[in-house]
């Protein structure tokens, strides 16, 4: 067994993780085929082939944390790696050294997104860098690290508490110019800079800024550099602070007089303490059809109102937001929202109209918020926000989605989608991940992963707190919704069965895609076109996009040109009534005689895998009348390389005899 290296610097814990064990014969046959050698797939625990599979055995401690992916084309020395810059279960505390220095979020990397390595350039493995005399004093959250190719610098994105103390207290005093003080009172936001993912990560100043971008240096009257605000950005204070741009004291002071701070209104009201406090920043790049670039931060505000709520803003650059372009997109159990205008201005509560309030089902909280923007068959570049709901001990804590077509401006509109239609969530049956939110995105050589944070305990998600958030990821995907009459973030997972590792790892992809297929005994001919989609139903609404077969059906995918191929995985349907035991044969039709064949033994062109059975964890059936399948999961069989034009995939046994009827959710093959 191969162990993977456990990290005693961080609190991360990695478990044993089993290569391929050796091939045995799959099955034997009658002169037709000759037995390919081949390790059969593992459950949710066991062996399995680590050359080409990965599965989320769930090791990796840690929380609402990003994840980047670097080639080496962008660095050469730094590159082909995935960085993960990690929060930690109640976020980051700080430790100060005798040189009040002292740090935050420990920096991994993995070229597989599976095994990870402590990698920071900070004190033992972290990526940033604090100084006592800064502004930021604990509760470091949710970092997200994002590259721009402009300045060729990485940039980080968090929120932290301030101090409270006397002496900072001083310090903060006139902090963007005469009259205009900083209050420390509760989270803000910021950004830090680093040369190489790694880190170490520093505070960004306006002054160092402009420096490496390039551009002409603007001083204010006292010789100082100013950012495209007019303000000095300094480590002493947090890059975007809502308040004190809007002077919010001063609205509070004329709304409810000198004694503002006694109101309801003002203290976790209208205002909170006098401040927006922002939380779950996540900087985007957009670009328009010129090729024209914009910058946007989405984060979520903390507590006003009594709610938590999804915001977004332009950013003039990464240390210049564009306050005036703030705008409220998303609320607790609304629909949708809008700016009327109606409000004291773009950050008033006031403003927005919500839009299809619902019941209670999201709590009182939006939070997470991810951007995603594609473009459908139908010609439009749309843009996904997703986010999670209810509060992350939650069991459906998850990836949910809303949907416009402009980013921001004053006629934006995120319809938000049904729950039923989540980017990554869970359903009802689900006993193998729960809380499976707080998400980030990377994207790898074509490929899209959702990396998500499920509970240590999914039996009991309210202690969620003592038995942390652990790492997973899978595939994400688009899938066209007959509804909307164009595509939806459609996610692979939560899985905790063997898939297909990263291209960028294995050097493989799904070929079958590639094939034209065909299939027998089709109870529909149309739903064949589920079986090379990309998409593995997971949740009850996509259950229908699966290949339905009357019976016994033989799935055929025949490749124009032939393809090398490692390993094939047949998933199986989410629902139990309809889900195969195994399939019967695999017939692989040679394009060439491979190399390791034995050449004493007969050769006819063909070689096969008999009885690939699907992993006995991968469904429940200790009582018949409330079997449900665990979704994620099929046969699958690894091999050494071989070379097909054909493959012919036998399916005929059942789990279930309530209907006759078969489904295939998807079929993979591994291949060049």
């Amino acid at each position: 067994m191969k162990k993977k290296k456990i990290l005693g610097a961080v609190a991360a814990i990695f478990a044993a993780i089993v290569c391929a064990a050796p091939m045995t014969a799959c099955g034997e046959f009658k002169g037709e085929a000759i037995a390919l050698d081949c390790f059969r797939g593992a459950g949710m625990t066991g062996e399995y082939d680590s050359s080409v599979f990965y599965r989320n055995d769930l090791t990796v401690f840690g929380g609402d944390s990003d994840v980047i992916w670097v080639s080496k084309e962008q660095d050469p020395e730094n590159g082909g790696y995935f960085y993960q810059y990690t929060s930690g279960n109640g976020g980051v505390y700080t430790q100060w050294n005798e040189e009040d220095r002292s740090y935050g979020f420990s920096c991994l990397r993995s070229r597989d997104l599976n095994d990870w390595e402590l990698c920071g350039a900070v004190d033992g493995g972290y990526s940033a860098r604090l100084e006592r005399a800064d502004w930021i004093k604990q509760n470091l959250w949710a970092p997200e690290v994002i590259y721009d190719d402009v300045t060729g610098k990485y940039y980080m994105f968090f929120s932290a508490m301030s101090w409270t103390d006397e002496a900072h207290l001083a310090g903060y005093k006139n902090a963007y110019g005469e009259g205009r003080d900083y209050n420390p009172n509760n989270y803000h936001m910021t950004v830090f800079v680093a040369d190489v993912p790694q880190g170490p990560f520093r505070a960004l100043t306006s002054e160092e800024y402009y420096t490496f971008e390039g551009e002409t240096v603007q001083k204010n009257e006292a010789g100082e550099t100013i950012n495209r605000n007019g303000d000095v950005i300094r480590s002493k204070y947090p890059v975007i602070n809502i308040e004190d741009h809007f002077d919010l004291e001063t609205y509070a002071k004329n709304t409810w007089g000198e004694d503002y701070k006694t109101s309801s209104e003002y203290n976790g009201g209208v205002l909170n303490a006098g401040t927006m406090p922002g939380i779950d920043c996540s900087p985007f790049i957009d670009y328009d059809e010129q090729g024209n670039r914009k910058i946007y931060l989405f984060f979520s505000v903390h507590w006003i109102k009594g709610v938590l709520a999804i915001w977004g803003m332009e950013m003039k650059d990464w240390c210049t937001p564009n306050y005036e372009t703030m705008r409220m997109i998303a609320y607790p159990n609304a629909q949708s929202v809008t700016y009327t205008g109606e409000g004291a201005g773009v950050w008033d509560y006031n403003s927005y109209k919500l839009e299809g309030v619902t019941n209670n089902y999201e709590g009182s909280l939006v939070e997470g918020a991810q951007m995603l923007a594609h473009t459908s068959a139908d010609g439009k570049k749309r843009y996904y926000l997703t986010y999670s709901h209810t509060g992350y001990a939650a069991r459906d804590y998850g990836c949910h989605q809303a949907v416009s077509e402009k980013i921001l401006g004053d006629d934006y509109k995120y319809e938000k989608l049904s729950r039923e239609r989540s980017a990554l969530g869970v359903n009802a049956t689900n006993d193998y991940m729960t809380g499976v939110g707080h998400n980030a995105y990377v994207e790898a050589d074509g490929e899209l992963y959702n990396v998500y944070w499920v509970h240590g305990d999914p039996t009991n998600t309210t202690i969620a707190n003592q038995n942390g958030r652990v790492y997973a990821f899978d595939r994400q995907t688009y899938a066209f919704d007959p509804e909307f009459g164009y595509d939806i973030l459609f996610g692979n997972g939560p899985t905790k069965f063997v898939q297909p590792l990263p291209k960028v790892a294995s050097g493989l992809s799904n070929v079958a895609d590639k094939a034209k297929v065909t299939a027998t005994n089709a109870a529909d001919g149309k739903s064949v076109k589920y079986l090379t989609d990309g998409c593995v139903a997971m949740l009850d609404y996509f259950f229908d996009m699966e290949y339905r077969a009357k019976g016994k059906t033989v799935i055929t995918l025949e490749f124009d040109e032939p393809r090398e191929i490692r390993a094939i995985m047949i998933y199986n349907s989410a629902r139990y009534d309809y889900a195969f035991g195994g399939a019967s044969r695999i017939f692989f039709t040679l394009a060439e005689k491979p190399a390791w064949y034995n050449p004493s033994a007969k050769y006819t062109g063909i070689v096969g895998i008999a009885d690939l059975k699907v992993p006995a964890d991968s469904f429940s059936a200790a009582d018949p009348d409330n079997a449900f399948m665990r979704q994620g999961g099929g046969a699958v069989a690894s091999f050494n390389p071989i070379k097909v034009s054909k493959i012919e995939i036998e399916i005929s046994n059942k789990l279930s005899d309530k209907s006759k009827e078969i489904r295939v959710s998807e079929i993979c093959v591994l291949g060049k």
